[in-house]
């Protein structure tokens, strides 16, 4: 959740008089003669120089080539968002620049490369008001043909920036580079899409991408949308949502540390964007496997990627009913969306386990990353939390393995408990140092590059490169 403040608004209640015990779904068994852990050598970002402060949470990441760039945005502190480009698989980066000429601060940010290579920044810009701003906040697009001239902003059509953006998403078209869209939730309602056909300079739109029940009485938060690579017109987006019927508004006071989020929709496009349907693919109030059935899909966005041969996949966190601990689990879909997996559990030494980032390389290898708790709920005040990593090479199988490891140094990334929901759980107290989510991509040679916060001493953005030969 972000600078459009809403009225504090939470979900409760589809999950109440459930009962009945959570039992266990498949668990993904190590293979009997496991890949050994990846060694890894840690970089922490430089931050900008000078006219901060500048933002160190909820960082993203996009890989091309040898090309890569990196983005931070400490939403709602006033700070401005902070970018990084590498031009060596990620084995160096420049010093953090804000590409937003605006000044503005933020709200959200993220980073696009194209096909072509061209680079994109996104900063959803609020407070002072950026030049032409219609409403606070709006979505700032800069672009850039080589990484070192960047123009921008990006004019949008009206009502944008009046539809108060939230959770604003850039991606390319891999096969005509000059498109690009960015995908916002309107004030963490219906989601919407603004295209551009000149390399981002200027956005018309909006097309609807959500609607109906699933839609503005409900909250909805999307992951970024996925093009088909066996299909240039097909477009894929996940995005988690409740029921109208759970959503209540509130004016209580004390900690609000997650929404109780119970279900994922997929929204598909034929034709390239113009139009879109989409379809329920998990409810945990209905759900079959006992161990998600009733639980809650934590922490606002599900992780997405598709592979080269069309296959999708998704990642989640999953807190059971009645249970403290929340597990990661990974479903996928060989038919286009059509049909889904039983949901499989990523196997973690952490009890806790939240803010999953996935990436799938082109032939179907399976990397994920988030933050890894021994506590026993992801809540507790004392909690302490590391950068955690897991791959598979079968993640389509009814039983893939795993190997789990923790990336991180010996020392905490965050200390304490996480806010899952957002700006309103911060209002009411809650701790919000990481902010929503983390992230993690797949470079050129087809190896994991996760990047991630700290907020425990210094804070910091740091990213990962696997002690591997890139031939």
């Amino acid at each position: 959740m972000r600078p459009a403040r809403r009225s504090a608004v939470f979900i409760v209640g589809a999950l109440a008089g459930v009962v009945g015990a959570a039992t266990a779904v498949p668990v993904a068994r190590a293979a009997p003669h496991p890949a050994m852990p990846l060694q890894w050598r840690v970089v922490t970002l430089q931050p900008p120089a000078g006219g901060g402060p500048y933002s160190y949470a909820e960082p993203g990441i996009a890989s091309a080539g040898r090309l890569a760039i990196a983005d931070a945005a400490t939403a709602n502190s006033g700070d401005k968002p902070a970018f990084w480009i590498s031009r060596d698989y990620g084995d160096s980066w420049s010093a953090g620049k804000d590409f937003d000429v605006s000044g503005a601060s933020t709200g959200d940010a993220d980073v696009a490369i194209g096909a072509d290579h061209y680079l994109y920044a996104l900063n959803l810009g609020y407070n002072p008001s950026p030049p032409g701003q219609p409403a606070n906040p709006t979505v700032l697009v800069s672009r850039s043909p080589d990484g070192r001239t960047w123009l921008g902003p990006a004019t949008f059509s009206l009502p944008h920036g009046l539809d108060q953006p939230d959770r604003p998403w850039l991606v390319t078209d891999p096969r005509h580079p000059a498109n690009v869209d960015v995908v916002n939730s309107e004030v963490g309602g219906n989601i919407v899409m603004w295209r551009s056909h000149d390399h981002a300079a200027s956005f018309s739109g909006p097309v609807p991408v959500t609607g109906g029940a699933n839609s503005q009485g409900a909250l909805t938060l999307s992951s970024r949308p996925l093009f088909d690579p066996t299909d240039d017109r097909r477009m894929f987006m996940l995005f988690e949502t409740a029921t109208t019927g759970g959503v209540v508004s509130t004016t209580t006071s004390g900690q609000v540390y997650e929404f109780p989020m119970t279900q994922i929709w997929l929204a598909e496009s034929a034709d390239a964007g113009l139009s879109w349907s989409s379809h329920q693919i998990l409810d945990t109030t209905s759900a079959s496997a006992p161990a998600v059935r009733g639980g809650t899909v934590g922490h606002l966005l599900v992780a997405s990627a598709i592979d080269g041969a069309g296959n999708l996949y998704a990642a989640f966190s999953l807190r059971p009913l009645g249970r403290t601990e929340t597990s990661l689990y990974l479903i996928h879909s060989a038919d286009a969306g059509k049909a889904w997996s039983a949901p499989v559990r990523v196997p973690a030494p952490t009890r806790s386990n939240v803010m999953p980032a996935l990436a799938v390389t082109s032939r179907g290898t399976a990397y994920l990353s988030w933050y890894g708790s021994a506590a026993a709920d992801f809540r507790d005040a004392g909690a302490s939390w590391v950068e955690m990593f897991a791959e598979s090479t079968d993640p389509m199988s009814p039983r893939p393995s795993f190997v789990s490891s923790r990336l991180s140094g010996p020392r905490a990334v965050h200390v304490g408990g996480i806010d899952s929901a957002g700006a309103i759980g911060s209002d009411l107290g809650d701790n919000w140092g990481l902010r929503d989510f983390q992230s993690i991509a797949v470079d050129g040679c087809g190896r994991p590059h996760p990047v991630w916060a700290v907020d425990n001493g210094a804070f910091a953005t740091q990213t990962a490169i696997p002690r591997l030969s890139c031939e």
